[in-house]
């Protein structure tokens, strides 16, 4: 068992683990926490009534720095980011799926960054090994709002540090959201403050099973509803752009749906129309 030690003066982050019915990855992401070179942390799991008791999964580790919270009933990711936003004591929130990874620097060199009072979310680079092929994911170093509408330049939920207080005036996650709710929240925070981006690789995206990457209705549904939300946004970059973010609101429900058929060998088409999109529109 390894024991936090707390750092004077630095401020105090808060790490929310969502997580149900996968003991061996929760013990994972504990240990990626705990390992942190940042050292002042609280980690608030929150357990999406899981059929198996977690609570003895915290005994190997320093309970002095953990709390668990259990939803009586399913609700979901986002939800259960919520509960740990709305429990948590830290100046600074960040987010850790069960099934992902960090390397051991990233809070640290991540709340460098919020010496820039503008600042709102720090996010990083991240290795995506969920579709059987390793890729790196490069968030450009400063992503606006403008940028955000054009394109999904931004990468999981797990490379976020954000300060709580802007959570707290732009919004928690969106539970009604099928999918995308980082993308929705990044978009609120790009509103009103900065979003940078440390430019190294800082996490890793794991394949599981059941991640949302494979649920292809939840996909197409969360496209519809973010062009929903945002039409008016959308309107407001011109005709030519508007017209534009309809064809690919089009192609990636096509590809999303070929996706029943050919799963997620699919992104070996999207992921470099992803990337080919994004150069273009930054």
């Amino acid at each position: 068992m390894r024991k936090l030690s707390r750092q004077s003066g630095a401020a105090l982050i808060s790490v929310i683990i969502p997580t149900r019915n996968r003991p061996r990855l929760l013990k994972q992401a504990i240990t990626t926490a705990q390992n942190q070179t940042y050292q002042n942390i609280e980690m608030l799991i929150v357990d999406d009534a899981s059929d198996i008791d977690l609570a003895n999964i915290i005994e190997s580790f320093d309970k002095s720095t953990i709390r668990l919270f259990r939803n009586q009933v399913k609700k979901g990711a986002a939800f259960s980011r919520n509960v740990g936003i709305k429990k948590s004591r830290g100046e600074f929130i960040a987010f850790l799926d069960d099934d992902d990874e960090w390397l051991p620097d990233k809070l640290e060199k991540q709340v460098k960054v919020f010496e820039n009072s503008t600042v709102g979310l720090v996010t990083c680079y991240s290795l995506d090994k969920r579709v059987g092929r390793e890729g790196v994911i490069r968030p450009p170093d400063s992503v606006s709002f403008r940028t955000l509408l054009l394109s999904f330049a931004i990468t999981t939920t797990s490379s976020f540090l954000i300060r709580k207080r802007v959570l707290e005036e732009t919004g928690l996650f969106d539970p009604e959201l099928p999918a995308s709710q980082e993308y929705d929240l990044a978009l609120r925070i790009a509103k009103k403050y900065g979003i940078r981006t440390v430019p190294k690789i800082l996490m890793v995206q794991n394949p599981a099973p059941g991640h949302i990457s494979e649920k292809w209705l939840k996909k197409i549904r969360s496209v519809l509803a973010i062009r929903k939300k945002y039409d008016r946004d959308y309107n407001r970059l011109g005709f030519v752009w508007y017209v534009l973010i309809h064809i690919k609101i089009v192609t990636l429900i096509v590809l999303f749906s070929l996706g029943f058929v050919f799963g997620n060998s699919i992104y070996r088409i999207i992921n470099p129309l992803k990337k080919l999109y994004g150069k273009l529109t930054r």
